[in-house]
């Protein structure tokens, strides 16, 4: 996930992890499509500040692994796949790169790399940025007018935006959006859940991401309040220095 976003919270707890959290944050339950079935998954969280994470770099991912893997050793040399989502699309194939260069000085790698899977990944502010109000505007989210203003106003190459461009996005997002979730348009949205009624978007860094369909749009609250507990902390050896702010999951 990111930039900024747990993979505790989303790829473990809401997506692909072997446990979800249950509505009232008291407890966690099997869930049946988790791809522990079929491999072991290691959930990090990148860059620093991210979840319980203290590190951001690629560098610091490839030392955790190999720490990792000197630890338990029964997974050298196993295949190994990295995927992520979103701001992944800089991260996994950066990591990657690291373990491949890492690979070629080692007389006897460890990390036995076979490739990398990303989803909705971020590649380029262009084609995020103009993707992104495309999909608002051919699933009928934005209005034509709106749309063209956005098109007319907003340099997608450029890593600044002008106030007309603001505006239109803006326009967009609170007068034409309706009580929909952005991250899953044919589901249910969470009602009072930061997710739709705090809406804030950059056409430098927009995180549209699809979830499953049919998936909770309220999970993300229900792994803050779970994360936050103090005996779920302790059990993961998280927050050891007692940190005064909440968990986020972004």
């Amino acid at each position: 996930m990111g930039p900024g976003c747990s993979s505790v919270a989303y790829g473990a707890s809401e997506e692909i992890g072997p446990f979800r959290i249950n509505k009232t944050s008291s407890s966690l339950y099997l869930n049946k499509y988790s791809w522990n079935r079929v491999a072991n998954i290691l959930f990090l969280e990148s860059p620093a500040g991210v979840g319980y994470s203290y590190t951001n770099t690629t560098k610091d991912a490839l030392v955790f692994l190999i720490k990792w893997l000197s630890r338990f050793p029964q997974y050298k040399y196993r295949d190994f796949y990295i995927s992520g989502e979103s701001y992944a699309g800089h991260y996994v194939p950066q990591l990657a790169q690291q373990i491949n260069d890492y690979n070629k000085k080692s007389s006897h790698p460890i990390i036995n790399l076979k490739g990398f899977i990303l989803g909705n990944a971020v590649t380029d502010n262009y084609y995020d940025g103009i993707g992104t109000v495309t999909y608002w505007w051919s699933h009928s989210m934005i209005s034509d007018k709106t749309y063209k203003l956005i098109l007319k106003h907003c340099d997608f190459k450029s890593d600044e935006t002008s106030e007309k461009c603001d505006d239109a996005v803006n326009y967009a997002m609170n007068h034409e959006f309706g009580d929909i979730d952005q991250y899953s348009i044919y589901s249910p949205t969470c009602k009072g859940s930061k997710k739709t009624n705090n809406i804030s978007v950059t056409l430098k860094n927009t995180l549209i991401g699809q979830r499953l369909s049919g998936y909770d749009p309220c999970t993300e609250s229900y792994a803050e309040k779970y994360y936050n507990r103090p005996d779920v902390q302790k059990a993961l050896h998280a927050n050891i220095t007692g940190i005064s702010y909440k968990w986020t999951a972004c």
